[in-house]
């Protein structure tokens, strides 16, 4: 996986930047944004869709894993992207509170059950995390 840096453009009001330019690599059908205090671990889940992820605000770890079980990280700040093709898990802690982007081209379905593998089997930075039972 490769990640995309993103040029953001400042002045004295603030800044403006372009999360996706051109032809996407996906029909999308959702866009969804997420916080996440310091320590939160999200993940990891093997949607049947294509995802784009964009830290808008913070640094998360995040994990992708292969549909033949290899991990890849990258640490996303606020100027970066990464693609995660359908099949593959991904999952991330957040290094400071952050603000996580990111644009399917699939919809979620409430009661439908995911592939997905603990999170805490990830050797993650922060030790005194924080997550949710149904991703330990």
């Amino acid at each position: 996986m490769k990640t995309t840096t993103i040029d953001k453009h400042y002045d004295e009001r603030g800044f403006f930047y372009e999360v996706w330019r051109g032809n996407p690599p996906m029909d999308i059908k959702q866009v969804n944004i997420s916080f996440s205090k310091r320590g939160v671990i999200r993940g990891i889940h093997f949607e049947p869709w294509n995802k784009y992820i964009h830290v808008v605000s913070g640094s998360v770890l995040c994990c992708i894993v292969d549909k033949n079980g290899n991990t890849e990280f990258h640490q996303l700040t606020g100027n970066e992207a990464i693609f995660v093709p359908k099949g593959y898990g991904n999952s991330f802690q957040a290094l400071e509170d952050t603000y996580y982007l990111y644009i399917v081209d699939g919809l979620w379905k409430p009661g439908k059950k995911y592939k997905s593998l603990p999170a805490t089997s990830i050797d993650w930075p922060i030790k005194d995390w924080i997550v949710s039972a149904k991703d330990a």
